[in-house]
């Protein structure tokens, strides 16, 4: 069953409270996003893109898009499953290219460009072993203006520290199987 993660963290529990406010904007910094998907219909904000220096973060790899459904996918729409904050607005910005590569520079970039332009959260499904001071910079300006930013902690089956996931201040997210046990290729850590 690929649809029990908003079960597992108790999604439609949280959504009797609140499915999100239209006024949050969500980021994903990744390898763009198909800004035609039905899912984020009447939600997608401007965003950039730092690997075509242009303002056109279209998705040329599909990963991008991926990401921006499991946190912003619409819900009561007859179609997919819905999101974490299915009434959020989505920011693309795109710093992975078609090969899902980027540098922390294109990261770091994209971080600036999102905490100043309104996004609440910042989603970095990507990363890395090393970590580096431009990257380090960049989750301190998140911070100083009160942005979240959430970080895959890898799949490398891996105790090592995986960057941004393992920078202070960034909220470092594992991954668990149908069960909810420790999923075999998810890193692990005192940092997550």
């Amino acid at each position: 069953d690929k649809g029990y993660g908003p079960t597992l963290i108790q999604a439609p529990r949280a959504w009797d409270l609140t499915a999100g406010e239209e006024s949050t904007i969500v980021a994903i910094l990744d390898t763009g996003l198909n800004p035609q998907h039905p899912e984020f219909a009447g939600r997608v904000v401007a965003g950039y893109d730092y690997i075509n220096a242009d303002d056109d973060p279209m998705d040329d790899h599909g990963h991008g898009t991926h990401v921006a459904g499991i946190a912003v996918a619409a819900m009561n729409n007859g179609q997919g499953s819905a999101g974490v904050c299915p009434r959020c607005r989505i920011m693309s910005v795109k710093v992975l290219d078609t090969g899902n590569r980027g540098t922390w520079g294109t990261v770091a970039s994209g971080i600036y460009y999102a905490v100043d332009h309104g996004a609440r959260v910042i989603n970095l499904s990507l990363g890395a072993s090393a970590t580096s001071i431009t990257l380090e910079n960049a989750v301190d300006y998140a911070e100083r203006h009160g942005v979240l930013i959430v970080a895959a902690a890898g799949n490398a089956a891996s105790d090592r520290p995986y960057y941004p996931a393992a920078i202070p201040y960034v909220v470092a997210v594992g991954a668990t199987d149908s069960s909810d046990a420790l999923w075999p290729l998810s890193n692990t850590g005192d940092h997550i």
